[in-house]
């Protein structure tokens, strides 16, 4: 059963100026630096056989559906597993009022009916669950004795049978999971007796293989995942107390980073995504089971107050069939056995005839500074009925500083997007001049049901890596250089590439001269740049990749140290290597 707790690099090169390059420094670098409350497992309280289903509108959390019952479970049952594969949702496993039970049972939402499917290999309970390529993961959880598991277990609803693979590194129960590409992330959890966990293993399909990942910024049990977008979103959850705090991971960086927090703190939630928004539903605050329903959208990071379900209940399943969303099972009172309801929730028929989806590209994927690319974020109507006034949103969700909006969208908006029709808006982007890295673009199609004018919403992501390049960063402007100064762009040297150079600009006496010395990381002078002022007190002297007095500069952090002329100044500067 759950257990609840409720220095800088430098170029080498020759030194090109308007000087010669002399053997002699001056002494002078100086004194200058160098760069869950916990509940005893005493059983699963039960709110019967409990399953509901509500359905909203895609993205539209301003929506009131309405909560209404549905066919129950065969087998009441609390702390289970659930997913969905081929339209049709499974509740796994779980914990009895006394026991565990390993029965599968599927529902058919267009019949509205459950049947027994073949039992999970291991009992347990507690455990965390995703869908992947049609199968559905089980993993961890633990058995009647109490036991945090590390077990794995894949469910193939084409066969109905089930096949054991390699375990997690961590057992451990109270967990949640979810399901990028080929890769199931284990996130969370607690072991028995022991503390709550941050911990995130990933496994790889291809190969059966666990590895560690970064782990949350908050280690909690009970919470709720979710993925939207090539993002993974932890809801929730229970250390000393239950808490508000969200994160997002990033499995291209391996990094999380905080959200907006829920609107108020609880654990043994459920979570589903439909029409790209996030629901969280039930749960506890520790001292209360609750019917809060919240919507998250990943677009704008924030939540929105929706619908309470009509029977309080955690520890329950949950699943969604396009914009319908299922819950099922579940605890409904802390601390003694809930009497008496069967459903609690139904269904709820969505109007809409306009569904969107959204693609991202990025052109070129990898580019470097200082370049143009092309972002276009393409939106199907994949419904049976038109959408009116579709239009797109992007914003950078990571590597911000690394590119800027030069131009769109192109159109700026669809008129009309007819059942099957799609529209492509282009946006361009220039890189910076700066170092490379990683960019993150997120954006978001929407429009509103010709028919209901509700509002129709998808979300695409799409990755850029910019690469560095020297070349692009052009020397300081004149009137940037402050007097007796000195500026160096860029201040990489990247030996990998032919054209690299390093201006330094400098403001001075008008009509004098200026000389560089050159220090490596031992302070060793390696050599003096020779400058001349002209008569509106501006010098420039560039390094290249060739080197000074003949010697190659190696990779590391040097300065250039300016002196005379009026110029009294010092800049780190660094080499590279970057294969090219």
């Amino acid at each position: 059963m759950a257990k609840f707790g409720y220095g800088i690099i430098t170029p080498s090169g020759p030194y090109i100026g308007t000087g010669n390059i002399k053997n002699k420094c001056h002494n002078d670098f100086g004194s200058g630096r160098w760069l869950g409350l916990r509940r005893a497992l005493t059983g699963c309280f039960l709110l019967g056989a409990l399953a509901g289903v509500v359905s909203f509108p895609e993205y539209a959390p301003a929506a009131n559906p309405t909560w209404s019952p549905m066919t129950p479970m065969s087998t009441a049952r609390c702390y289970l597993a659930s997913g969905t594969s081929g339209g049709t949702i499974y509740a796994i496993g779980g914990g009895l009022s006394s026991g565990y039970t390993a029965v599968v049972e599927a529902f058919d939402p267009a019949t509205n009916t459950w049947v027994t499917k073949a039992s999970l290999p291991s009992t347990r309970c507690s455990m965390g669950s995703a869908t992947m390529g049609g199968s559905i993961f089980v993993v961890g959880g633990n058995n009647a004795a109490f036991a945090d598991q590390t077990t794995l277990e894949v469910y193939d609803p084409a066969t109905n049978t089930w096949a054991g693979k390699t375990g997690m590194l961590t057992a451990r129960s109270a967990l949640a999971a979810g399901a990028i590409g080929g890769t199931l992330y284990a996130i969370g959890g607690n072991v028995f007796a022991g503390p709550n966990l941050a911990t995130v293993e990933a496994y790889d399909t291809a190969t059966d293989t666990w590895t560690t990942k970064a782990p949350m910024l908050t280690a909690r049990n009970g919470l709720a995942v979710a993925t939207v977008g090539g993002t993974l979103y932890a809801i929730g959850g229970s250390d000393s107390a239950t808490i508000m705090a969200v994160e997002a991971y990033d499995p291209a960086t391996n990094t999380w980073r905080a959200m907006a927090n829920l609107p108020t703190a609880r654990a043994n939630l459920g979570a589903v995504v439909a029409g790209g928004i996030i629901y969280a539903i039930g749960g506890t605050d520790s001292i209360t089971i609750l019917t809060k329903v919240d919507a998250y959208d990943p677009a704008t990071n924030t939540w929105t107050v929706m619908t309470p379900i009509a029977t309080a209940r955690m520890n329950f399943g949950a699943a969604s069939v396009g914009t319908t969303i299922y819950i099922f099972g579940g605890d409904a009172v802390a601390g003694r056995i809930a009497t008496g309801e069967s459903g609690c929730v139904a269904s709820y028929v969505s109007p809409l005839g306009a569904q969107l989806a959204a693609a991202l590209s990025v052109s070129p994927a990898v580019s470097a500074t200082g370049e143009t690319v092309t972002v276009r974020l393409t939106v199907t109507n994949t419904g049976s009925g038109a959408a009116n006034t579709v239009a797109p949103a992007i914003r950078v969700s990571a590597g911000a500083s690394l590119v800027t909006l030069a131009a769109g969208p192109t159109p700026a908006n669809a008129a009309s997007l007819a059942a099957g029709a799609a529209a492509t808006f282009v946006y361009t982007y220039t890189t910076s001049t700066g170092s490379g890295g990683s960019v993150q673009f997120s954006a978001t199609g929407s429009g509103t049901d010709a028919g209901t004018s509700a509002v129709v919403s998808a979300q695409a992501t799409a990755g850029l890596t910019v690469t560095y390049n020297p070349s692009s960063v052009p020397p300081p402007a004149a009137g940037a250089v402050a007097k007796g100064r000195m500026l160096a762009a860029p201040n990489m040297l990247d030996l990998g590439d032919p054209a690299t150079r390093i201006v330094f600009t400098f403001k001075g006496d008008p009509n004098g001269q200026t000389e560089i010395d050159i220090y490596d990381e031992a302070r060793q002078c390696l050599g003096t740049l020779k400058g001349t002022i002209d008569s509106n007190g501006i010098g420039t002297v560039a390094i290249t990749g060739l080197g000074v007095n003949g010697k190659k500069l190696g990779t590391g952090t040097y300065w250039a140290i300016a002196r005379g002329g009026g110029v009294k100044d010092r800049r780190p500067f660094a080499v590279v290597r970057r294969k090219r």
